[in-house]
């Protein structure tokens, strides 16, 4: 019968694994459903931890790369308040520009990996 010959598969298996292969253990459907699920959690886990250490490197290299191109240009900033501009309009110049730094860098960094994303869902 199908169950006497399960029960005689279970125990022939965990007969070798009380040999050489002492970890391997017999599941049934539902605890190789839950152990597989408690991996994927785990792995979840790992993979939103890496992507938060790789947003806080990221905004860090962001805002360092802002800061820097605003003391590099503090001159030119200088300039502009000489020839009239005030400082709101100094301000406002400073920020569109370093949106559009940011939108540019924002863009391309989502068509990159996007095409990582795709490129690695399709193998």
């Amino acid at each position: 019968s199908a169950p006497g010959r399960e029960r005689a598969v279970a125990e022939g298996l965990a007969a070798l694994g009380k040999g050489r292969h002492s970890e391997w253990r017999v599941l049934d459907r539902a605890a190789y459903a839950a152990e597989a699920r408690h991996r994927q959690d785990a792995s979840m886990t790992v993979t939103y931890l890496l992507l938060a250490v790789i947003t806080v490197f990221t905004s860090i290299s962001v805002v360092n790369t802002l800061v820097m191109t605003v003391m590099e240009r503090s001159g030119e900033f200088a300039l502009l308040r000489l020839v009239g501009a005030t400082r709101r309009q100094v301000g406002r110049m400073m920020g569109l520009e370093n949106a559009v730094t940011v939108l540019a860098a924002l863009l391309l960094g989502s068509a990159v990996a996007g095409a990582v994303l795709v490129g690695s869902a399709r193998a």
